[in-house]
């Protein structure tokens, strides 16, 4: 099954109204990213703790996912209709095949060496060291990448404190994130 993307612009007053109203119309998601990103012009915008969420760029470049049958000009219509855009704002589409993205995503990750003979090893690769301690783990399933220094920190901990058991040892992951095990 294919999906369908649409791109289109808009400018800083029509962005979050219009981007709410596709998703009313009928989008299957709709992500909001600065128009002018890669560019001399691109704005960097920084959430912190009293973000408001009301900030967003000059120009804005919508991402649209609809559904492979869905009638773009009538979504897109009926979105500048909710969100009071006259006119409708121009916009392209293409087909976009579908994927397994959360398999895509994870592939990207090897083997992370985290001590001296502890690895974290993701399931679809080997140990790279036949006298490993291997934590069998796949990134951003239920232990995120490994890769944060807190993370790190607590498996060096673990490394050190379980040093020299005999035979397999068993660890209780308690649930308060990756960084508690």
């Amino acid at each position: 099954m294919a999906w369908l993307a649409l791109t289109l612009e808009l400018d800083q007053a029509q962005a979050e109204a219009f981007s709410d109203a596709l998703l009313e119309a009928g989008a299957e998601s709709v992500s909001v990213e600065d128009a002018d990103a890669g560019t001399a012009r691109e704005t960097p915008l920084y959430a912190g703790p009293d973000w408001s969420g009301a900030e967003v760029w000059r120009r804005n470049r919508l991402q649209v996912l609809l559904a492979h049958d869905a009638d773009c000009a009538a979504i897109v219509g009926e979105a500048a209709r909710i969100a009071g855009v006259a006119p409708a704002p121009e916009w392209r589409s293409e087909e976009v095949a579908e994927e397994d993205w959360v398999r895509r995503t994870q592939s990207q990750f090897g083997p992370s060496r985290v001590g001296d003979r502890l690895w974290i090893v993701p399931s679809w690769h080997t140990p790279p060291e036949a006298d490993a301690t291997v934590v069998r783990l796949d990134p951003g399933v239920a232990f995120g990448t490994g890769s944060h220094p807190t993370t790190r920190l607590a498996l060096r901990f673990v490394e050190r404190a379980v040093s020299g058991a005999a035979g397999p040892l068993r660890v209780l992951d308690y649930g308060c994130g990756s960084g508690i095990l």
